[in-house]
């Protein structure tokens, strides 16, 4: 038994080095991925649309982490255009209390006619506006402001239009 006790204290030696050094980094190794993906789901809870897991190997991990880049950058993506169209609609929302406020000031109905084509046309960025205003018997739209050489031709000559005719009116 006193003969083996080297061997025994050199293999106990042994088996803890490896316990120490060799089971850490290949659990690490093993477990690297999953941190990563771990790490990706943190982030897109944040809101860090931009972080991508990073595609270590070609495993079910990797086309995992293939599948979930995809799904983070179709993301991103939406999450760009509702931001556009947030800020396209404030714009919008920011230009109608303009020209509420214009509405309000003016002294007269043709004055605010002719205020509100100016800034609808400016501000909104069409190269054509006309308001039609609807008659006492409710059945022609008539031209009362419009933009332009020949919407003031059109309004000169007392241009109407049938309502719920055919029209864009």
């Amino acid at each position: 038994i006193n003969s083996f006790a080297p061997y025994s204290l050199l293999l106990i030696l042994l088996a803890t080095l490896f316990t120490v050094i060799v089971v850490p980094i290949a659990s690490n190794r093993l477990l690297r991925p999953l941190r990563n993906l771990t790490e990706f789901a943190q982030r897109m809870t944040r809101g860090d649309w931009e972080y991508r897991v990073p595609i270590e190997s070609a495993d079910e991990v990797g086309m995992l982490s293939r599948s979930l880049n995809m799904m983070a950058e179709e993301l991103s993506e939406s999450y760009r255009s509702l931001e556009d169209r947030v800020s396209d609609r404030t714009r919008q929302l920011r230009i109608a209390s303009q020209v509420a406020r214009v509405v309000i000031s003016s002294p007269s109905l043709a004055d605010l006619l002719r205020r509100g084509v100016e800034l609808i046309k400016s501000q909104f960025g069409y190269y054509h506006v006309s308001i039609f205003l609807i008659d006492e018997e409710g059945e022609n739209a008539q031209l009362a402001e419009s933009s332009g050489e020949i919407g003031q031709a059109l309004k000169a000559r007392g241009h109407s239009l049938k309502v719920g005719g055919q029209s864009v009116i």
